[in-house]
């Protein structure tokens, strides 16, 4: 199950004849947490995990399918220290992962796979950006959506000689976007405060990928030739944090 990009690199298991699964929950509750006894303000950070996995037989010692999701929740504190509005600001995130994989056996020499992963969040508040001197005003919303579908086969052509090939899309649409909460003119007053914002960024990109290596096993070595095709293409308006001031910084 080897997806290969220019940014990540997964390998997953495949699916038994029999039914086995795993349960996930992670509670970290704000009301529960020490404050530090030096803080001028406390601040708190929440976070909530929940995930499952399971995988097994459709058809036994023909077809297999693995499914998980885990979806995470965290509100965490900033602290303002403007003398214009102080106090804090809490960011939330949110992610949401899903992973499918069907494997079936085509025969005694060919297995095909086919497998789809998804990954979507948001943070209102990344990086801690609105803090310090940074008021609300001047806060973005980042948020990424990517996707992939891989589709492979393996082909045993003899006790010593196994083909690979595999076809993948990738797609991040978008890959990275920057939303201003309130888009307006920033005004910086230097020690004082940062107010306002209208940087906005919505980048998006997709790939395929054509790949097929043949192994062969002769002696104690192994030998390996293949080849790897990747086109990509990315697009969309701003840069990475956002580019220019829009509506202008004074």
């Amino acid at each position: 199950g080897r997806t290969t990009g220019s940014a990540i690199n997964v390998v997953t298991k495949s699916g038994t004849n029999a039914f086995h699964g795993d349960l996930l929950a992670l509670f970290r509750p704000a009301n529960i947490q020490s404050r530090v006894p030096l803080a001028n303000v406390d601040t708190t950070d929440a976070l909530y995990q929940g995930g499952a996995t399971i995988g097994g037989p459709i058809v036994k010692d023909r077809t297999w399918l693995l499914g998980s999701y885990e979806r995470s929740n965290q509100d965490r504190d900033s602290v303002i220290t403007s003398i214009l509005a102080p106090g804090t600001y809490t960011g939330h995130f949110t992610q949401n992962l899903f992973l499918a994989r069907l494997d079936q056996s085509v025969n005694d020499q060919n297995r095909f796979t086919v497998r789809a992963n998804l990954d979507r969040f948001d943070d209102t508040n990344p990086a801690d950006a609105v803090g310090g001197t940074t008021l609300p005003s001047a806060a973005r919303i980042f948020s990424r959506d990517t996707y992939s579908l891989l589709a492979s086969d393996t082909w045993v052509i003899s006790p010593s000689l196994l083909n690979q090939a595999r076809f993948q899309f990738q797609l991040g649409s978008p890959i990275t976007r920057f939303n201003p909460v309130m888009p307006s003119t920033q005004f910086v007053r230097a020690g004082v405060s940062t107010e306002g914002e209208s940087r906005i960024g919505d980048l998006m990109n997709h790939q395929y990928e054509i790949a097929d290596t043949l192994a062969k096993i002769i002696g104690k070595h192994d030998l390996k030739f293949g080849a790897d095709i990747i086109y990509s293409s990315s697009g969309g308006i701003g840069q990475e944090f956002g580019g220019g001031f829009t509506l202008g910084q004074f």
